[in-house]
C-alpha cells in the first residue's frame, strides 16, 4: 500500500491509544543499540519539540549526511565503528562515554540539540502534539507520497509549524543499512501489472 499508508496506520493506532507518550516510525533495516530510545526521549523532556531524530553514519542519513551524520558532531568516533553494523552498540557507548566527558566539563551546550526543518525519514521519533499538525483527512502524512526516498517529496517543513522544529539528538545513534529496505520495491514500482497483483493478494488476505 506504500510508505505512507504504513506510517498513517501507526499513526491512527498511537493517535487513539492515549497510554503511549511515543511514536517512533522506522525503516526495517536499521539497528538500534541499547542506550539510544531513552537518549532520544530525554529530548523530548528538557526541550518542546515535537519530533526527534538520531544520528547515523552519513551514508546512512542520505541526503541530510551533513548534519545527521555522526562524523560531525563526534569527530573522534572511529569510522570503522560508525560504517560497519556489527559495532553500532560501540558507537552508542562512544558517544556516551563521549557525553560523560563534556557533562564533567560543564560544556552542556555542547550537547544542545540541532534544530532542523529537513530530516531522513529511516528512524523519527514523535510525541502526542503531532497530533495537531494532522491533515484535514485525518493522516498525519499525504497518502499520496506512496514511495522510498520522499523526505523531501514530503516536505517536513509543511509538517512542521514555523515555531516548531524536528530535534536532532546528538546521544543518540541508529544503524541504517541505506537502501537495503528498498531494493525489491523499488523492481515493483515501476511495474504496474506487479504492483496491481500485490494489491490484489493484499485484499484476498483480508
Amino acid at each position: 500500500m506504500g510508505l505512507t499508508h504504513s506510517w498513517n496506520v501507526g499513526y491512527k493506532y498511537f493517535k487513539e491509544n492515549l497510554e503511549y507518550k511515543y511514536l517512533i516510525i522506522s525503516n526495517n533495516d536499521i539497528l538500534v543499540p541499547d542506550g539510544a530510545l531513552i537518549e532520544l526521549v530525554e529530548v523530548f523532556k528538557q526541550w518542546p519539540f515535537s519530533l526527534v531524530v538520531p544520528m547515523s553514519s552519513a551514508a546512512g542519513a542520505g541526503h541530510n549526511g551533513g548534519t545527521q551524520g555522526i562524523e560531525n558532531v563526534w569527530p573522534g568516533t572511529p569510522p570503522e565503528w560508525v560504517n560497519d553494523p556489527k559495532n553500532y552498540q560501540s558507537v552508542q557507548k562512544n558517544i556516551l562515554s563521549q557525553k560523560n566527558v563534556v557533562q564533567k566539563q560543564n560544556n552542556l551546550y555542547q550537547l544542545d540539540p540541532v534544530r532542523m526543518k529537513m530530516f531522513n525519514g529511516f528512524f523519527f521519533m514523535m510525541n502526542r502534539n503531532v497530533i495537531n499538525y494532522e491533515r484535514e483527512d485525518g493522516n498525519l502524512f499525504d497518502p499520496d507520497k506512496i514511495m522510498y526516498q520522499g523526505e523531501d517529496e514530503f516536505n517536513w517543513a509543511t509538517l512542521i509549524p514555523n515555531n516548531d522544529f524536528a530535534a536532532l539528538c546528538k546521544t543518540a545513534f541508529i544503524f541504517h543499512h541505506k537502501g537495503m529496505s528498498t531494493k525489491d520495491f523499488s523492481q515493483v514500482k515501476n511495474d504496474i501489472e506487479k504492483w496491481e497483483e500485490l494489491r490484489k493478494k493484499e485484499n484476498s488476505y483480508e
